[in-house]
């Protein structure tokens, strides 16, 4: 099975899986829930987060030297107004060559909800660093609408599309070029220790239907700890890119993670 199509696979199982959970939707909430709800509402932009910070290490040492190290930070803001997240995420690794994996990547998202409505507008922006690309840095920007088909304590299942531009900085095409984006994104209360998470974004060359690259990510949590808000985090992540300039169009890590969880 070539990458294109496991690309695809991923987006339509995460599709597939969201739309099944929307059929079983938890009611609307008492008028009175929502008026304590609506109390509970942070008040700055510092308060009401929830995130956690992880760290992977992995080596061996001997006939063959390896080292693996990944960090991640993410969070989530979400009130009656708005719905704020981030992710960044830095991968460093080295064997008997030297360097093999450099990277990193930063992505930020504000979605402005409508009141009494599942539909929402979003702005996002993406940075990327990665030494083995033929592009030093990238930065991405895009907007447009998206839905949520359900939200309630189990499971949350939305998707995006809409347009913005890309550039490529320090590669053989150093411009500004318009992209479109389709995104879908899954989460899912397994039981109350166990968390699944899946995301998929394509972006077509909106000048060059024959040019496009997708983003997926899905990650297994296990909270580890409730003490000290210890979780253990496996996940899988998928680069992939139709024109890559020499390199690899598929790029995919596997990782296994501890999140302190704030």
């Amino acid at each position: 099975m070539n990458d294109a199509i496991r690309c695809g696979m991923i987006s339509a199982l995460i599709c597939a899986a969201g739309l099944a959970g929307a059929q079983d939707e938890a009611p609307v909430a008492e008028p009175a829930a929502d008026a304590e709800a609506s109390e509970q509402q942070p008040r700055t932009l510092l308060q009401g987060w929830d995130g956690g910070v992880s760290l992977g290490i992995f080596g061996t040492e001997g006939n063959n030297d390896q080292f693996d190290f990944r960090a991640e930070i993410d969070g989530e803001r979400d009130t009656d107004e708005t719905r704020t997240t981030f992710l960044g995420t830095y991968s460093y690794a080295t064997n008997n060559d030297g360097t093999s994996e450099n990277e990193a990547q930063v992505i930020g998202r504000n979605d402005w909800k409508f009141e009494e409505s599942k539909w929402f507008a979003f702005a996002q922006g993406q940075f990327d660093y990665d030494e083995f690309q033929d592009w030093d840095t990238r930065v991405s920007i895009f907007g447009g609408p998206g839905y949520v088909w359900v939200d309630n304590e189990k499971q949350r299942f939305m998707t995006r599309a809409g347009a913005g531009a890309t550039r490529e900085i320090g590669g053989s095409d150093n411009a500004w070029r318009a992209e479109g984006i389709l995104a879908a994104e899954y989460r899912r209360q397994l039981t109350e220790r166990q968390i699944f998470n899946a995301s998929a974004e394509a972006f077509p060359d909106l000048g060059d239907a024959r040019n496009w690259r997708v983003q997926s990510r899905a990650t297994w949590e296990v909270l580890v700890d409730p003490e000290v808000a210890l979780t253990l985090q496996i996940g899988i992540e998928n680069q992939y890119d139709t024109n890559p300039n020499g390199v690899q169009r598929s790029d995919t890590d596997y990782f296994i993670l501890l999140t302190w969880n704030y």
